[in-house]
C-alpha cells in the first residue's frame, strides 16, 4: 500500500514538473468556462426579458446574505483549529480561511486547503496535524451540506426535483450523515491528535467540533436562502420554495466541489443548478439565477475578504517604506 502511495506521489511530482500540465490547467478552465457559456448561449435566446424586473433590494439581500455564508465557513475553520489548538487565535484562523479563498478559482484539488495550511506555517502545530485541519473541515462541509439538504426534504415531505423518495430511506441516509459527521471527530482525536496532544481536553474539542457543524449548517442555510433571493430580485418566485432552491444550492456546489478538476466547481455548478431549478422555474431563467448566484458569490467574497487584504498591505513593511 505505502509503495502504491509513493508511486502515485513520483507520478503527480513528474507531471506536475512537465509541460503538459500548464496545457491541462488550460484545458480545465476552457472547459468550465465553455459549460457555462453553452448553458447561456443555449437558453438566452429563451429568455423574456419583459418577464424580468430587477428587484436592487432582494439583491442586495442576496449578496448580504452570502457574505454572511463566507463568513460562517470562516468561523467554522476557526473552530477546527481552536478545538486542536488554543494557543492559535481565532483572528489568525479566519484570516488564514479569507486569504485562502481566492486560491480555490485555480485549476486543481483542494488549493484553498493548502492555502490555508502554508498560512499557518508559522503557528505551533505540527504540519501534519494542520494538514489533516483543512481535510476534516473539507470533509465536514460535504457531509452537514448533504445532511442539511436531506433534512430539508424531510421537512417539506413533497417531492424533491420531480422524484419521489421515500421517507424512510431518506431519513436513514439523513441518520447515516449526521452520524457521520459526529463520529469523523471522535476518530480523528482517537486516531492522529491523541498521539501530538496527550493532554488535549476532550469536552474543549468536542464542543469546538459541535460548534463546527452547527456553523456549518448555518452557512448552509444562509447561503441557501441568498439562491432565492437571488432568483426574486429578476424573477417572481413564490416564497414556499424556497426550501427547494436551498437544496438545489447545496446539492450543486457539492457536486460541484466533488468534480475535483473544475476549479471551485465552475461551470460543473451552474449547469447542475439550473438543471435542477428548472422543476421550479423555467430553464433560461434557472440559467440566469445559476450564473447571478455565481456572480453574488465572488462579491460576497471579495467584500469578505478586502479588509483582510488591506490590512496585510498596510501592515507590510516593504508597502509603508514606499
Amino acid at each position: 500500500m505505502l509503495s502504491a502511495v509513493a508511486r502515485a506521489k513520483e507520478i503527480w511530482q513528474r507531471f506536475r514538473a512537465s509541460r503538459w500540465y500548464r496545457t491541462v490547467e488550460l484545458g480545465i478552465l476552457t472547459t468550465s468556462f465553455a459549460l457555462m457559456f453553452y448553458a447561456l448561449a443555449k437558453n438566452l435566446s429563451k429568455v423574456d426579458l419583459s418577464a424580468f424586473q430587477f428587484n436592487v433590494g432582494s439583491f442586495l439581500i442576496a449578496v448580504v446574505l452570502t457574505w454572511i455564508a463566507v463568513w460562517l465557513g470562516a468561523i467554522s475553520w476557526a473552530q477546527v483549529l481552536q478545538a486542536i489548538q488554543p494557543e492559535v487565535s481565532q483572528a489568525t484562523s479566519v484570516r488564514s480561511h479569507m486569504l485562502s479563498i481566492t486560491t480555490k478559482y485555480l485549476p486543481g484539488f483542494g488549493w484553498q486547503q493548502v492555502s490555508k495550511v502554508v498560512q499557518l506555517k508559522r503557528e505551533p502545530m505540527p504540519l501534519q496535524i494542520t494538514v489533516s485541519a483543512a481535510i476534516v473541515e473539507f470533509i465536514l462541509v460535504i457531509f452537514t451540506g448533504l445532511a442539511t439538504a436531506t433534512r430539508i426534504f424531510l421537512t417539506t415531505r413533497q417531492e424533491i426535483f420531480g422524484f419521489v423518495i421515500p421517507g424512510d430511506f431518506a431519513a436513514g441516509f439523513e441518520l447515516m450523515l449526521w452520524v457521520a459527521c459526529l463520529v469523523l471527530p471522535l476518530c480523528w482525536i482517537l486516531f492522529q491528535l491523541k498521539p501530538f496532544s496527550p493532554g488535549m481536553s476532550a469536552i474543549s474539542y468536542s464542543w469546538h467540533m459541535l460548534m463546527t457543524i452547527i456553523i456549518q449548517v448555518l452557512g448552509w442555510l444562509f447561503f441557501g436562502a441568498g439562491l432565492w433571493f437571488a432568483c426574486y430580485s429578476i424573477y417572481p418566485v413564490d416564497i414556499s420554495l424556497l426550501p427547494y432552491f436551498a437544496m438545489s444550492l447545496i446539492l450543486s456546489v457539492v457536486i460541484g466541489i466533488l468534480v475535483i478538476v473544475a476549479p471551485n466547481g465552475l461551470g460543473v455548478r451552474e449547469l447542475t443548478m439550473s438543471t435542477f431549478l428548472q422543476v421550479y422555474i423555467p430553464l433560461p431563467v434557472g440559467v440566469v439565477v445559476s450564473l447571478m448566484s455565481r456572480f453574488i458569490l465572488i462579491l460576497a467574497e471579495i467584500l469578505a475578504v478586502l479588509p483582510f487584504i488591506l490590512m496585510r498591505y498596510l501592515h507590510n513593511p516593504k508597502h509603508k517604506e514606499n
